[in-house]
């Protein structure tokens, strides 16, 4: 999320010299986008309740996810080396219905995964029946 305004910004920086108006106007497209792309980033919100996994994400248009953990049938994260250094990647959920909602840029997602199983599986054994007999 913030490795391609990176790149827009080098590249339209080292071409400045030589393109002059168009390259500003590149550098400048880069800072938006990763200003855009950092608060986008703070601004997301993982929220467990006790019976689901309420997710906001998005500037400037938010979007929101509402997950029971009864639709809940597992977590797919993909974590790129750089990710896996710096503690964050995608975290894919798996539903009943066969939606997948995937959330980018996801700080500390094996943390998130494993916060949200626990409470399923607490949540499924403290009810005293298993989803397969309902």
């Amino acid at each position: 999320m913030l490795f391609g305004p990176a790149v827009l910004m080098i590249v339209a920086g080292l071409s400045i010299p030589a393109r002059g108006p168009t390259a500003v106007v590149f550098l400048f497209v880069g800072v938006l986008w990763g200003i855009f792309s950092s608060v986008s980033l703070e601004r997301s919100e993982f929220t467990l309740t006790r019976t689901r996994l309420l997710v906001k994400t998005g500037f400037p248009w938010r979007r929101s996810y509402d997950l029971p953990f009864s639709e809940i049938e597992g977590i797919d994260i993909y974590q790129p080396a750089l990710g896996k250094i710096l503690n964050f990647g995608k975290v894919t959920i798996k539903t009943v219905n066969r939606n997948r909602p995937s959330f980018r840029m996801v700080r500390d997602p094996l943390r998130l995964a494993h916060l949200v199983l626990e409470n399923k599986h607490y949540r499924q054994s403290s009810s005293g029946k298993s989803e397969e007999t309902e």
